[in-house]
């Protein structure tokens, strides 16, 4: 028998190694392609509402909005404490769902936050989100002012500062209005602020007020010590021509509600004409910018008694114009429930 030889180059011996037994590329322990990947750290921002301040026995609820992006569980712990940090708080006992609501039983200020955990593989991450405080007062018998408007007339080029101002609602009325520049009066191309002090009437309180506006727009609160208010805002620039008139060029898309209903007045515009022959329409988006407002302000809760069958009326300096009456319907009652009386029983 003949002995087969070897090729020149040597024989080639081929190593057919399945995927799950090279020893090159050892496969992960577990089977779990996903076992070494940590859980995401979430993104947590805490949501409240309504917004601070409150009295006593108001419903307050702070939601936490956390997410992630790995498909993790989240579990969420609430905790509070004294001072204004996400540290050193109590965790508050069974407290551990996504949204919390605190007491409001006591008069005093408390700080919430929450830590949210997610956990995915085996494997978890934690954030801690920001505080957000609760203040509670305690107004005794006096009624609390929680929001005040007030309405002035804007500076425009020739015109004089206001030195009253009108207020929205009851419970307080304006006793002083200042200017600054103290121009009278007004110049062109100047940018003026108003000063508004407000005092609460007889068993009312501005101490838990939470928002306050001049001409719709939203004021800054200088000084509140419950019983007087301060505010000021801002004007835009003076326009450095002089008005000499103003009109409605466009409806309000809507001009029917129902009461307690915002006033909408998408739609909105006014053609100002000026003393240089010059005229310029202005919609609603620039009314702020230009000094126009509006009564009511765009936004207000609209009453069946106060605003149905009148008009809006735009003002511009002393210049001002009508919209069509708007409509102002009842509230719609859905239901009534009724007490219950007892058995009576009859004797001789």
């Amino acid at each position: 028998m003949k002995k087969k030889q070897l090729a020149t180059f040597g024989a080639i011996i081929v190593i057919i190694f399945t995927a799950c037994e090279n020893p090159f590329f050892p496969a992960k322990k577990g089977g779990d392609n996903n076992a070494e990947i940590p859980a995401e750290v979430p993104v947590v921002t805490l949501n409240v509402t309504p917004a601070n301040p409150y009295i006593l026995g108001d419903e307050v609820t702070i939601t936490a909005d956390a997410a992630v992006n790995d498909g993790g569980t989240l579990s969420y712990q609430w905790y509070s404490n004294d001072e204004n940090s996400s540290e050193g708080g109590e965790p508050i006992p069974d407290e551990t769902g996504a949204s919390y609501t605190p007491s409001t039983d006591d008069e005093g200020t408390l700080f919430y936050y929450v830590k949210v955990t997610n956990t995915m593989n085996g494997t978890s991450a934690m954030a801690v989100s920001d505080t957000a405080n609760v203040t509670v007062y305690d107004v005794g018998t006096a009624t609390a002012i929680r929001s005040v408007s007030v309405n002035v007339t804007a500076p425009v080029k020739d015109g004089l500062p206001a030195t009253t101002a009108a207020a929205d609602d009851s419970g307080y009325t304006c006793t002083a209005v200042s200017w600054n520049p103290s121009h009278s009066p007004f110049q062109g191309g100047t940018v003026y602020t108003v000063t508004v002090t407000l005092t609460a009437e007889s068993n009312h309180t501005f101490i838990a007020l939470r928002t306050a506006a001049i001409n719709g727009q939203e004021a800054a609160v200088t000084a509140n010590n419950g019983n007087t208010l301060t505010l000021s805002y801002t004007f835009a620039q003076t326009d450095t021509r002089t008005v000499s008139g103003i009109a409605i060029t466009s409806q309000p898309s809507k001009l029917e509600y129902t009461h307690g209903e915002p006033l909408d007045l998408a739609g909105l515009a006014v053609r100002l004409a000026f003393d240089t022959a010059e005229t310029e329409d202005i919609a609603l988006a620039d009314f702020a910018s230009r000094n126009i407002s509006t009564v009511p302000a765009n936004g207000a809760a609209l009453s069946h008694t106060d605003h149905g069958g009148k008009p809006i009326t735009v003002f511009y300096g002393n210049k001002s114009a009508d919209t069509n009456n708007l409509t102002v319907n009842k509230a719609v009652i859905s239901s009534v429930t009724f007490p219950t009386a007892g058995s009576i029983t009859y004797v001789n």
